[in-house]
């Protein structure tokens, strides 16, 4: 997906009036997340921005972002960054994408702030605690 189609698919949310919050994520280098291997475009119910690697710290290579060959394996290294049992490429990685989410759920706050609240949250435990809770209800 590029920039251009991105942007494509945030514009009739926006033009519908979307009172949601929304957020489309796409990195550059290919990825439909904020992967920090690459700057990347955010459409979101606010307006476009574009995101750089340095914003949340520095770039990380996709060699440290390897998800696994299986279903089980990502599934493994997923819990793990959960548990902040994750190398500090992959918590970095989760923590960015927390924070957009964050601040797409309360856009007057800052993405400082809002990468505090997800490091707080992995790194105390509660995100694996709403996963569990989220599980539950399945």
């Amino acid at each position: 997906m590029n920039t251009v189609r991105t942007s494509k698919l945030g514009s009739p949310l926006g033009v519908r009036g979307c009172t949601t919050g929304f957020n489309i994520i796409h990195t550059f280098g290919g990825y439909d997340e904020l992967s920090l291997t690459a700057p990347a475009k955010s459409v979101s119910n606010l307006g476009e921005a574009t995101f750089t690697p340095a914003d949340f710290g520095g770039t990380v290579t996709e060699a440290e972002l390897f998800g696994g060959d299986t279903v089980e394996e990502a599934k493994a290294i997923f819990l793990s960054v959960l548990e902040n049992k994750g190398t500090v490429a992959q918590k970095r990685v989760v923590v960015a994408n927390s924070a957009l989410a964050l601040q797409c759920l309360s856009p007057e706050k800052s993405l400082e702030t809002c990468i505090a609240q997800a490091n707080e949250s992995l790194e105390s435990g509660r995100a694996m605690v709403a996963l569990k809770k989220l599980v539950a209800l399945q």
